[in-house]
């Protein structure tokens, strides 16, 4: 069995006169159940190598809280350090990445009544996890941080997973979501650096750190084709650009 941990990175707000953000991005970090405990025990580790509490929050380290002044302490080069170092933890584990992005300029411009940015990539991730999901012959459950829109995303979920999506059933899923404290899992916590290191490359153009984990994201075969588990929704069909390119993938919108 997967566990399936998502998070997600900018805001789904369609006012796009006051929205920080033109992408929204939803990330899912997959694990084998049996591989999670050991996984938790490598980050812990790894904090303790840094003199930070063994349960330190990663997400709140990120956004520097001041909740671990031995962090902000840290000078420009040893906090570099410190994320390549986690990143390098990460590629060694056993987790795949998949994520869904959407376009919001080109959502409002294309519908006359668009969907919910939130609601709309979470339907192309659980496709993507359930497709993934399918090649491992294994179900998995999908994970999010309690705090997280809880009733939108459980009655959305139980409706894909009795009806399907319009492209596909969804068969290898857990029935209902599982909502938990982010700072009960070092898995929640990674999901959501890696869905803001996604957002980085898309609103911002910066691709440092995103290439400390393009290797995890899921590749499979569509069309005699290798592609990137990375959904870009929706792709104009009068203009596009290419914001990435790599040994493995490239990415358009």
């Amino acid at each position: 069995m997967f566990l399936c941990f998502a998070d997600e990175s900018g805001d789904d707000s369609l006012d796009l006169s006051t929205t920080k953000s033109k992408f929204f991005v939803l990330c899912s970090l997959q694990i084998r159940d049996k591989d999670s405990f050991e996984f938790e025990d490598r980050i812990s580790e790894f904090l303790d190598k840094y003199n930070l509490p063994k349960r330190a929050n990663l997400k709140k380290l990120r956004r520097g809280s001041y909740d671990y002044p031995t962090f902000k302490r840290f000078g420009k080069s040893k906090k570099h350090a410190f994320w390549t170092e986690l990143y390098e933890v990460l590629n060694e584990s056993p987790v795949t990445l998949i994520a869904s992005v959407i376009n919001k300029e080109n959502l409002v411009t294309k519908y006359i009544h668009p969907d919910n940015p939130l609601e709309r990539a979470y339907k192309h991730l659980i496709e993507k996890i359930d497709y993934f999901l399918q090649g491992e012959n294994e179900i998995g459950a999908i994970i999010f941080d309690e705090s997280y829109e809880r009733d939108r995303i459980r009655r959305k979920h139980l409706y894909w997973k009795s009806f399907g999506t319009e492209w596909q059933k969804i068969k290898n899923i857990y029935r209902s979501p599982l909502f938990i404290r982010e700072d009960e899992s070092f898995a929640m916590q990674m999901a959501d650096l890696c869905a803001y290191n996604v957002y980085r490359l898309f609103n911002q153009g910066k691709c440092d750190y995103f290439k400390l984990i393009e290797n995890l994201f899921h590749l499979y075969v569509s069309k005699d084709d290798i592609q990137v588990a990375i959904k870009v929704f929706p792709i104009s069909k009068y203009e596009t650009r290419r914001i990435y390119e790599c040994g493995q993938f490239a990415i358009d919108v």
